[in-house]
């Protein structure tokens, strides 16, 4: 929509912006698969970062932040400067588009505006699609709701749009959407922000079994008000030192019985009332690391992991020696059929596995059975 609209010259002009990863990205017909996607949101480790999340891939951790958010995008991700004020007048261009000059346009605003500005200046429609990589990518919010006016009026000024740290806006508006999802009795779910960076995330963590930047010994990414957790902070630690205790988040399994209770006799100067208060259940542990794996961890969120790792497991035994010696074949083709034994789908009728190459590369190689 957006190409078609500005043009070719201010098409190709948008991907060689400060958010032409963007475009570039789309040019590349992406592989889209939601089940990735929804794994990673749905094996989340309770985490008290407000800008960070933690998932788990089989056994290991990867953390998404600001720091892996720029290593995959390549986007300015530096500390917002307060005083980078962009003082430009937008009630004129803002009237061409016919959007009111309180508020940044919505997307459904900017479709029509691409519907009838391909005779406009080159510079007008490459400031229209600024603002639509901003509502799509940046943002990443629904047609209807409204870019930002103070981030919306720096496309007018082409200096102020380039030095902004967009990354570090995609992050955080990412990131806060991950935060607010609600997977309780739904069949479906709506999330914001750019999710096409989650899939990059994860394929890059299978690729590498743990995706964890480190650029300059910066561990941890800066943000104002960001929180402490003393537990991922030892949980990096030990990533870094390869020594991460793969049975840290195993579930504990105890058998349950059911038994009549007896009613506990009451001592005469207690009343009722205030013996039922000290019997309320202690709120579950959040899930957290432990070294030594002594901690019992929260059964909730182990029984989500249970199945995959099991899953993954007898992958593992039964694929891994094929698949390798497939695998050099399977780059530069498009379609290479393994010889699978039988007991490898036992409960799938196929199976898809895309490894990442690099960050924008993808290999795509079907499983058929025979």
């Amino acid at each position: 929509m957006v190409e078609v609209g500005v043009g070719n010259d201010a098409w190709d002009a948008l991907k060689k912006s400060s958010v032409g990863v963007f475009p570039r990205l789309y040019e590349l017909d992406f592989i889209w698969s939601a089940k990735v996607v929804h794994y990673l949101l749905t094996h989340q480790l309770v985490v008290r970062k407000n800008y960070e999340i933690w998932s788990l891939i089989d056994w290991q951790p990867i953390r998404l932040s600001l720091l892996e958010f720029g290593e995959i995008t390549g986007l300015n991700c530096d500390m917002f400067d307060n005083g980078d004020l962009c003082k430009v007048d937008h009630k004129e261009f803002w009237a061409e588009l016919n959007v009111c000059t309180t508020v940044g346009p919505s997307l459904n605003e900017l479709q029509l505006v691409l519907g009838r500005c391909k005779n406009w200046s080159l510079e007008k429609r490459i400031i229209v699609g600024r603002l639509c990589i901003l509502h799509i990518a940046i943002f990443g919010i629904a047609p209807t709701r409204r870019i930002p006016l103070e981030c919306a009026k720096r496309v007018l000024d082409f200096e102020a749009f380039g030095r902004y740290p967009w990354g570090r806006v995609a992050c955080k508006s990412l990131i806060h959407y991950i935060k607010c999802v609600s997977y309780d009795a739904k069949k479906s779910y709506t999330m914001e922000g750019f999710v096409y960076v989650l899939l990059i995330w994860g394929y890059e963590a299978v690729r590498v079994r743990h995706f964890f930047s480190h650029v300059d010994e910066n561990l941890v990414p800066k943000w104002d008000g960001e929180l402490e957790d003393e537990n991922v902070n030892h949980l990096i630690r030990d990533i870094l030192d390869d020594c991460v205790n793969r049975k840290a988040w195993d579930l504990v399994e105890t058998s349950v019985t059911k038994r009549t209770k007896r009613k506990e006799s009451i001592p005469m100067n207690v009343s009722e009332d205030s013996a039922n208060k000290d019997k309320k259940a202690k709120p579950m542990e959040d899930c957290r690391y432990n070294a030594d794996g002594n901690d019992t961890p929260s059964t909730a969120m182990l029984t989500m992991l249970k199945t995959l790792t099991e899953k993954v497991d007898n992958m593992n035994t039964n694929m891994a020696t094929k698949l390798m010696a497939g695998l050099d074949a399977a780059i530069g083709t498009k379609n290479v059929i393994f010889d699978l034994d039988d007991g490898a789908h036992k409960d799938m009728q196929f199976l898809e596995v895309v490894f990442a190459t690099n960050y924008f590369q993808l290999v795509k190689i079907v499983f058929t059975p025979t």
